[in-house]
């Protein structure tokens, strides 16, 4: 199977959530994938850097990245003059003072321009936000690949889990997954 699209990532506590698409000469294939396997560091890492873009997005103080977790970007790939533009709505939760949680949706932006206005950059995504993107998508089909977070068998604490290292499925290649 190989990986078109990354169109869907989400993620609640040890829940990570994938939804992506295959083109087909038959059409469009859509998987998803709800597993509560956690992911290796690496993916936390690059959804955790969208806490940044998000305050940036939504034009609020700096201080608000304080307590601000991305728990998701739901993406779009659109076909057009220019090729296929990405675009996205990142969601993140913030802890309140009074100790409830506020859910937060950046607006739909894109990478760039659609058509052929490249006046207004500003109604899109930074160049080093679409990198985390990107890149956030290339952990996604390592997770999708079976290159999850790999426990311990035997945890030193008798009921705790204790994270030791990846492993990576043999095949796995530019978003490819194995064939048997």
């Amino acid at each position: 199977m190989k990986i078109d699209t990354i169109d869907k990532i989400s993620t609640k506590g040890d829940f990570v959530y994938l939804m992506w698409s295959e083109k087909t000469d038959a059409g469009k294939n859509v998987y998803t994938l709800d597993c509560k396997q956690r992911a290796i560091p690496e993916f936390y890492a690059k959804l955790n850097q969208l806490a940044d873009h998000v305050v940036q997005i939504l034009e609020l103080p700096d201080s608000w990245t304080e307590g601000l977790e991305p728990r998701g970007v739901s993406f779009t790939h659109t076909e057009t003059e220019k090729g296929v533009t990405m675009g996205c709505v990142i969601t993140s939760v913030k802890r309140l003072k009074s100790g409830r949680t506020a859910v937060i949706n950046t607006p739909f932006l894109p990478e760039r321009p659609f058509g052929n206005n490249d006046a207004d950059k500003t109604v899109c995504l930074s160049a080093t936000c679409t990198e985390v993107l990107l890149e956030l998508q290339t952990q996604a089909k390592r997770y999708i690949g079976g290159e999850r977070l790999q426990l311990a068998l035997f945890p030193p604490t008798p009921g705790k889990r204790v994270a030791t290292q990846t492993r990576t499925p043999k095949g796995l290649t530019d978003g490819t997954l194995p064939t048997n």
